[in-house]
C-alpha cells in the first residue's frame, strides 16, 4: 500500500464531524470560523481537532507546530482531492468521497512529490540524535585543574548566596555558615602519570525561613454537563417519557413504540445535545425515524430537526412546533441522515442551539427566534435504540 493510500484509509475512518474540520481547516478558515460553521466558538473547535489527531494516530507529545504542518501539507490536500473541494460531499462521509483510484491522477509530481510528504513516521515524536562518537582521553591533570576550578566557583556561589540572604532578604538571620570536609580517596586510579588524589567536598548552607506560604495551584473550573444518561442499570428519573416504557439491552435504550422521551428544563439556553442512535434507517418506502427537539417547553412546542424521513425523500427537516402544529422551516437537500439502512451500527448525532441559531454539523443551519429557553427532546419510531445521551452548555 501507498504513502497515500495509507493516509486516505485514516481519513476514511474519520466521522462526517470530524473530516468537515479538516475541509474547512483546508479552506484556509481560522478556528474561530470554524467554530461558527457549527454554532461554536474557537475553543470548540480546537478541542475536536485534538481528537482529530488522536483518531489519525499523531503522537500526542508531538508539538502543536509540527502537528499543524503535517497536517496541512500531507492531510488537507487529500482531503482537498476525496471531497473534490465540494461541501456537499462532506454528508455521509465516507460514502460520497472520491474513491484513491479516482484521485491517484491527480496527485502531481510537483517539486516535493506528495510520496515524499507522506511519512506516516513523521506522526512519531522525532528522536533525538545521539552522538556516537568515542570521547578522546582528557589528560589527567588538566581534569584535577578543572575539578579544583569548580568547587572554588560553588564556595564562592555559596557565600555570596549566604551573605545576599542575611543582609538583604531576611536581615534578622544568622550568618550563612559553610562546612568543607574533604573525604581522603582511598581507590587507586590506573593511569601512565602518578596523579594527587582529589578530595571531595560538602559544602552546607543553613536553611532560610520565611513566612511566605507555599504557592497553590489555580483550579480553572471546567463546566458541566447540563445532563448526561448512559442508561446504565435503567434511565434518569428526570426523564418524561410518553409512549410504551423503553427496553435495557445491551446496545441501549430500546423504543418499544413511537416514543418521545424529554427532559423539561425552563432554564437551559444554549447547549449541544449529542447521542448515539442505532437501527435508525430511511428508504423511500419506509424508515425507522429518529428526531431532535431543542428549546423544549411541552410535546406541542418546541424547535425539531426529523433526521430523516420518507416525507422528504429521506432528508432532514427543520421543524415549528407551536401548539401542536407543525410548520415546516427548511428541508436540508442532503441524503439520508442517518444514511442508509445499517442496521447495528451506532451513528453519533449532534446539534445545537446558541441564541436563536439552530446548527447540526451535517450542514443545516437555521435562526429562528421562538423559544428563548427550554429543555431537550428525543422523538422516536419502534425498536429505535438510543444510547449515551448528552447535553452540555455553550459558554
Amino acid at each position: 500500500m501507498s504513502l497515500e493510500e495509507d493516509i486516505v484509509k485514516d481519513l476514511y475512518q474519520l466521522d462526517t464531524l470530524q473530516i468537515s474540520i479538516l475541509f474547512y481547516r483546508m479552506r484556509e478558515m481560522d478556528w474561530n470560523q470554524v467554530g461558527k460553521q457549527f454554532g461554536n466558538q474557537d475553543k470548540w473547535a480546537k478541542a475536536k481537532m485534538t481528537e482529530i489527531y488522536k483518531e489519525l494516530g499523531f503522537d500526542p507529545e508531538m508539538e502543536n507546530k509540527e502537528k499543524s504542518r503535517v497536517l496541512e501539507q500531507d492531510y488537507l490536500p487529500l482531503v482537498k482531492l476525496l471531497t473534490d473541494d465540494n461541501e456537499d460531499n462532506l454528508m455521509d462521509w465516507p460514502l460520497k468521497a472520491k474513491k484513491f483510484s479516482e484521485i491517484q491522477d491527480k496527485i502531481t509530481e510537483s517539486k516535493k512529490p506528495l510520496a515524499t510528504l507522506i511519512d506516516k513516521s513523521r506522526r512519531q515524536k522525532p528522536e533525538k540524535s545521539v552522538d556516537k562518537s568515542v570521547d578522546k582521553p582528557v589528560d589527567n591533570r588538566r581534569r584535577q585543574y578543572l575539578y579544583i576550578g569548580i568547587v572554588s566557583v560553588l564556595i564562592i556561589l555559596a557565600s555570596f548566596l549566604g551573605y545576599l540572604a542575611r543582609d538583604i532578604l531576611i536581615p534578622n538571620t544568622p550568618p550563612v555558615t559553610i562546612i568543607i570536609t574533604a573525604t581522603p580517596q582511598n581507590t587507586p586510579i590506573s593511569s601512565p602519570v602518578d596523579t594527587p588524589q582529589l578530595p571531595t567536598f560538602t559544602i552546607q548552607v543553613p536553611s532560610i525561613p520565611t513566612d511566605t506560604p507555599p504557592p497553590t495551584n489555580t483550579v480553572i473550573p471546567t463546566p458541566s454537563n447540563l445532563f448526561e444518561d448512559d442508561f446504565t442499570g435503567g434511565w434518569s428519573d428526570l426523564w418524561h417519557i410518553e409512549g410504551d416504557q423503553p427496553l435495557i439491552t445491551a446496545d441501549g435504550l430500546k423504543f418499544l413504540s413511537d416514543t418521545l422521551m424529554a427532559i423539561d428544563n425552563k432554564d437551559w439556553t444554549d447547549y449541544e445535545l449529542s447521542f448515539d442512535v442505532t437501527y435508525a434507517y430511511c428508504a423511500y418506502s419506509d424508515s425507522n425515524s429518529v428526531a431532535t427537539a431543542l428549546r423544549y417547553q411541552d410535546p406541542g412546542n418546541m424547535i425539531v430537526l426529523k433526521w430523516a424521513d420518507t416525507v422528504h425523500d429521506c432528508n432532514p427537516a427543520w421543524y415549528l412546533v407551536k401548539n401542536g402544529e407543525w410548520t415546516l422551516l427548511q428541508i436540508l437537500k442532503q441524503n439520508q441522515v442517518p444514511p442508509g439502512k445499517e442496521l447495528g451500527q451506532a451513528r453519533d448525532l449532534v446539534v445545537s442551539v446558541s441564541g436563536n441559531t439552530y446548527t447540526t454539523p451535517y450542514g443545516g443551519t437555521i435562526t429562528y427566534d421562538a423559544y428563548p429557553s427550554g429543555g431537550f427532546a428525543i422523538i422516536g419510531d419502534k425498536d429505535v435504540v438510543i444510547n449515551n445521551v448528552k447535553v452540555v452548555p455553550i459558554r
